[in-house]
């Protein structure tokens, strides 16, 4: 085996690699990680027959696309909020239109808006408050902030997120048997949204 057809079969190798480890998608940022060379990125996306759903990620023909996965995948600092995380934790029964992530102040990208991605901006000790994981309706894991978190987001007077919602997602959120309430009002005071959602849990949770 001459040495093309050596680095070829190594950048095959590892980028079925990515591929069974990545629910049948990659990046080209993640193939340049293992220095593959673009030539050899192509030659495996056209062999594959692979489709591009967002720019620089591939799937496979017969996986079928889970936008919320591939565009976090494809943003990496994105953290699912607001109204997004709402429908993941399935406190509201909203339709996505866009979906909405938060990025650490300071983040720029002039795509976001292009590939249906509301941002939000957050200075960098909040952006890490309440981050957790939780899976999409076709079983893949996206990072997401926390029911507490997300409620308080939600509140907050910028946002103008709709009543309906808000009351909506603050009665199925007093629901749950995981519900944290101790958390949520800590979380409140943090955001300053306290006054507000205080007088919700009084009245539905005695």
């Amino acid at each position: 085996m001459g040495q093309n057809a050596s680095e070829k079969q190594r950048a095959f190798d590892i980028l079925k690699n990515l591929v069974v480890n990545n629910e049948g998608m990659f990046t080209s940022e993640s193939a340049q990680k293992y220095n593959i060379p673009r030539r050899f990125t192509k030659a495996f996306i056209d062999e594959y027959a692979m489709d591009e759903d967002f720019p620089g990620v591939y799937t496979m023909k017969d996986t079928f696309s889970d936008e919320m996965f591939a565009l976090q995948y494809r943003y990496s600092k994105g953290v699912y909020s607001h109204e997004s995380a709402l429908i993941l934790w399935g406190l509201s029964d909203l339709i996505h239109m866009e979906y909405t992530m938060t990025f650490p102040q300071g983040y720029n990208n002039p795509n976001l808006l292009k590939w249906g991605i509301k941002p939000k901006f957050t200075i960098k000790e909040k952006y890490e408050i309440g981050k957790t994981t939780t899976k999409t309706m076709f079983g893949n894991e996206v990072v997401v902030y926390n029911k507490e978190r997300t409620l308080c987001d939600i509140f907050q007077t910028r946002h103008n997120a709709l009543k309906s919602v808000q009351i909506e997602a603050i009665k199925t959120y007093v629901s749950l048997k995981d519900k944290d309430t101790n958390r949520l009002m800590r979380y409140a005071k943090e955001f300053r949204v306290e006054k507000t959602i205080r007088p919700y849990l009084e009245v539905l949770l005695y």
